[in-house]
């Protein structure tokens, strides 16, 4: 009980029989409090919808302290100053939470629920959303891609 006392909502004495028992209730983590123990910047799920695409998007999402771990290893294996990126599944963009202050870049995302699409449209408003990962042109993409590392723009729509 003394571990985490905020978490402790009420402690309700419950009678069986000629029996007494203390029951202590766990309170239920806010939408707020998810995305802070995934490490994402305050306010960062603020922009979607209500509490249950809050929650499934905090629990579906890498934990940002982990995507930043990952990532800068990349950074230091490889030797690399700036990664140009993009995403497919791309949720709430754990990956571009990490890597905000490291200079890299998205070009794209590819996401198809509508609460996650719209945090990304609202955090990310120059990054486009290429929908269904499954229906982006291979060649395309590969173009886009190609010439975000030859120089160093971002995406165009690659959207069929």
């Amino acid at each position: 009980h003394g571990s985490a006392p905020h978490l402790t909502k009420t402690v309700i004495e419950k009678e069986l029989d000629d029996d007494k028992e203390m029951m202590t209730v766990v309170r239920r983590l806010t939408p707020t409090e998810c995305s802070r123990l995934q490490g994402f910047t305050e306010g960062h799920l603020d922009c979607m919808g209500g509490d249950s695409a809050k929650y499934r998007s905090a629990g579906n999402s890498w934990a940002v302290p982990c995507a930043y771990f990952n990532i800068a290893r990349m950074h230091i294996v490889g030797e690399m100053m700036k990664m140009v990126y993009a995403t497919v599944c791309s949720g709430v963009e754990a990956h571009s939470q990490a890597v905000k202050d490291m200079g890299d870049e998205a070009i794209f995302f590819s996401e198809i629920e509508k609460p996650q699409s719209q945090l990304l449209a609202t955090r990310y408003p120059n990054v486009p959303n290429c929908g269904d990962f499954t229906k982006i042109h291979y060649d395309e993409a590969k173009g886009v891609i190609t010439n975000a590392l030859r120089e160093g723009e971002t995406a165009r729509q690659i959207v069929p």
